[in-house]
């Protein structure tokens, strides 16, 4: 991920000396070598005079200021600028005098050796005056905390105008507000990492870690992009589908959207593309700022094959498996909402997978389990009456053997599965239970969550809710509520 962009009109301005000298404290086994090496490389922070970087000595915002001045160009030497570098710095420094002048009154320990420095950074809007307001705390330097350090590190490449994601930390109320937007955009970016969902806004950084956010904004992977966060959603029918739009009416009025390149796309709980969409549809989708559609949840309004008069249901079930065609018995291992009834997934003893519908009318669907024993009655066409064998009081959902999570264990991976939710650990991952084992998916900003009729925020899930699944590598590419 290149984001330096912004840094070559700095350059250009403040050209760095560069050095290719490593450090004896930061062997090739620490975690952050390839970070630290690269910044000093690139000029960005220097070592001491016995040739250590101190990889983990906390820092405080002054040190981070030199770092960030020189990324952005900033030459220490008066003997090294041009007139042009010269006269900018200068002007900055004017700007902000009586600024950095009431800071040094008010603080003996503010460090008016890095004036020009921070002046610099003022004028490239990297600082605030409301970020030197807490440089200090109780008289003292204080330590740079992870919010300030990351807000600093995403001004410095250029982030300013944008919309903050849609997941939410653990922690979310610890922050700073000026900063908390620049902290989730970084995590998007893969900047930051989090821990186990909390991003611990006010811990101390070192200078490892500096070094880290550095190289990663040139390297990093990003988790999500900011252009696939839901900036607004909106339900209706399609009225009409194009090669990369489609228009859809809602209860304001039609509009006609354009699909971002390579859109999340469910159809009836299946993946879908473009092409597969019809007019009549109802859909709900999400748009990213520029009313682009990013993702999209279908479902299709096919009517279901007449079915013949049903046999009458037995009055009482079988005890023992009948060999009549019209009974099939199995484990329940899958249940789709249909528009006209529910699918059922059975396994059967012989290893083979049956699926039926049944109506909605005829049992209370969200009583099932996953794993309970079923038997069904059907006329060829659909299920005119259901019988829970058993499972009805040790199911999935009441099984202490399944008590424990199986993070080991590979996420089902085909087109979907379903899965009851067992616990919400962040904004980012899910453990869901399916078929006795618990899995952890994770949920960002591009991933789908409504039910047949509208979009809900990932803050709508709840524990033991059932859910449709369907996945992206390790990410959820949508969640369909079922119950």
């Amino acid at each position: 991920m290149k984001i330096f962009a912004l840094f070559l009109a700095f350059v250009i301005l403040f050209p760095i000396t560069v050095s290719a000298s490593h450090f004896g404290d930061v062997p090739s086994s620490h975690p952050h070598f390839d970070a630290v090496q690269w910044a000093r490389t690139e000029g960005y922070m220097l070592g001491d005079a016995s040739g250590n970087f101190n990889p983990d000595r906390v820092m405080d915002s002054f040190d981070a200021a030199i770092s960030l001045a020189m990324a952005a160009g900033f030459e220490q030497s008066p003997d090294n600028m041009t007139a042009v570098q010269q006269t900018f710095i200068a002007e900055a420094f004017n700007r902000h005098r009586n600024l950095l002048t009431n800071m040094a009154n008010s603080h003996t320990n503010w460090r008016r050796s890095l004036d020009r420095e921070i002046a610099f950074l003022l004028a490239l809007e990297i600082f605030t005056p409301a970020d030197l307001a807490r440089f200090m705390g109780n008289g003292e330097i204080a330590p740079l905390t992870k919010e300030a350090a990351t807000a600093f590190v995403m001004r410095l490449a250029g982030f300013d105008n944008f919309s903050e994601p849609s997941f939410r930390f653990y922690d979310d109320a610890d922050f700073i507000s000026i900063y908390r937007r620049y902290a989730y955009l970084a995590y998007s970016l893969g900047v930051v990492d989090s821990y186990d969902g909390e991003f611990r806004p006010r811990s101390a950084v070192t200078r490892a870690d500096f070094a880290q956010m550095l190289y990663n904004l040139n390297y990093g992977e990003p988790e999500q992009t900011v252009e696939t966060s839901f900036a607004s959603t909106m339900q209706g029918t399609i009225t009409l589908v194009q090669a990369n739009s489609i228009q859809i009416t809602t209860a304001s009025g039609s509009t006609t959207r354009p699909f971002v390149e390579n859109p999340n796309i469910v159809i009836d709980n299946e993946s879908g593309e473009i092409s597969d969409l019809a007019e009549g549809m109802a859909v709900a989708v999400g748009l990213n700022i520029s009313g682009q559609i990013l993702s999209l949840l279908a479902r299709s309004d096919a009517t279901p094959a007449p079915s013949p008069t049903p046999t009458p249901s037995p009055t009482s079930s079988p005890t023992s498996p009948s060999p009549m065609p019209n009974v099939i018995s199995g484990r329940l291992i899958e249940l789709l909402i249909a528009q006209e009834g529910n699918m059922l997934s059975l396994l059967l003893p012989n290893g083979s997978i049956v699926d039926e519908l049944v109506s909605a009318e005829l049992h209370d669907v969200y009583a099932l389990r996953l794993g309970m024993i079923l038997r069904l009655y059907s006329d060829g066409y659909e299920v005119y009456n259901l019988v829970i064998v058993s499972g009805a009081e040790n199911s999935v959902n009441n099984n202490a053997n399944n008590n424990t999570e199986n993070n080991a264990a590979e996420t089902p991976s085909n087109n979907g599965f379903t899965a009851y939710v067992r616990s919400l650990r962040h904004g980012h991952t899910v453990v869901v239970e399916s078929e006795g084992v618990r899995y952890t998916i994770r949920v960002d900003g591009n991933t789908m969550v409504a039910n047949t009729d509208r979009i809900f925020n990932f803050g709508s899930l709840m524990e033991d809710m059932r859910l449709y699944i369907t996945m992206s590598g390790n990410t959820a590419s949508s969640i369909t509520i079922l119950s």
